[in-house]
């Protein structure tokens, strides 16, 4: 519920043993602040880079829509 009040944050999922934060790279610091003040740790925080099937399926959907 902390993530999902900030409101640049786009969607939060569980993702194994992780938590996957769909928000703007340069905000990494703001979620690290807002979870820390809640008393939640933050191993680690990295951007996700997405593949090149997710590039594919997103531009040919993209295309579907009325291309």
């Amino acid at each position: 519920e902390v993530l999902r009040a900030l409101p640049w944050v786009a969607g939060v999922a569980p993702q194994g043993d992780a938590l996957r934060v769909d928000a703007p790279a340069e905000r990494a610091a703001e979620l690290s602040t807002a979870l820390a003040a809640q008393g939640i740790a933050v191993a680690e925080l990295r951007p996700s880079a997405g593949t090149l099937e997710d590039f594919f399926l997103t531009i040919t959907r993209a295309n579907d829509d009325g291309g």
